[in-house]
């Protein structure tokens, strides 16, 4: 067996590379019934080993620090942080690349608030999509090599994920750049799509419009508050103490 399917699904992140680096596309991303992503081998595959070799997990050839490096304390000014999760730094670097002529790949849900995928911006007016923790499980299918075009062309790159994207990022690209810049987000797991999903069906049995979803509202500071809110103007709220979805995340 010379390819993906060596890999146990336990350990699989779905982030999708192997699909993107088949030469006969014969890989196939398929959500199982909890709603992940793994990938589908179909008989097309040729056995080239791309795709084992390419995995983060199967074949890992990224490097792990062995000593310790400086750590730093940042945050934004005020204006930043207030729509930020956090202190507000992810803003202030990707704004900074954007004005330098760079483009940025996060996290972005689309507009009816329900899929959350990686899009890439290159417009200042666009950054606020990227912004805010959001606890759900991100799609990177087929925006690595988007990623590859851009440093290619010798542009500045911003690439924001989850340390299992990242990996996938730089197992893709083969090498390093000195124009791509990698920020890691300290994970400890993510529900999937489909739980968000089911999540928010739960919250709107009115079948309304969602304007938004924050996970990390601050009008009643800093803190898990999650609020999803209507096109109407009106909202439900859930605490870290007592709502539903946070259970997924042992914060305590």
């Amino acid at each position: 067996m010379n390819n993906v399917n060596m890999l146990q699904k336990s350990f699989c992140t779905g982030c999708g590379l192997c699909e993107s680096v088949c030469p006969v596309h014969a890989i196939k991303m398929a959500e199982n019934g909890e709603g992940f992503v793994f990938p589908i081998v179909t008989d097309k595959c040729i056995h080239c080993g791309l795709c084992a070799k390419k995995c983060p997990i199967i074949s890992q050839s990224y490097c792990f620090n062995e000593q310790a490096e400086q750590c730093f304390a940042m945050q934004a000014s005020d204006d930043v942080r207030e729509k930020s999760s956090s202190g507000g730094v992810f803003f202030d670097i990707v704004n900074d690349t954007i004005k330098k002529g760079g483009v940025v790949c996060a996290a972005a849900f689309n507009k009816e608030q329900d899929v959350l995928q990686h899009v890439i911006v290159d417009k200042k007016e666009d950054i606020d999509k990227l912004l805010k923790s959001k606890y759900v499980k991100s799609s990177t299918r087929f925006v690595f090599e988007k990623v590859k075009a851009e440093v290619d062309k010798g542009k500045t790159a911003v690439f924001c994920g989850c340390p299992c994207q990242v990996a996938a990022m730089k197992q893709f690209l083969g090498r390093d750049y000195d124009n791509l810049v990698t920020i890691d987000l300290l994970c400890h797991g993510a529900p999937s799509p489909l739980a968000y999903k089911y999540f928010l069906a739960e919250k709107n049995s009115q079948h309304k419009q969602i304007k938004k979803v924050d996970f990390r509202d601050k009008r009643k500071g800093w803190g898990k508050h999650l609020i999803i809110e209507y096109t109407d103007n009106t909202f439900v709220e859930e605490e870290e103490d007592n709502g539903t979805y946070f259970r997924a995340f042992p914060f305590k």
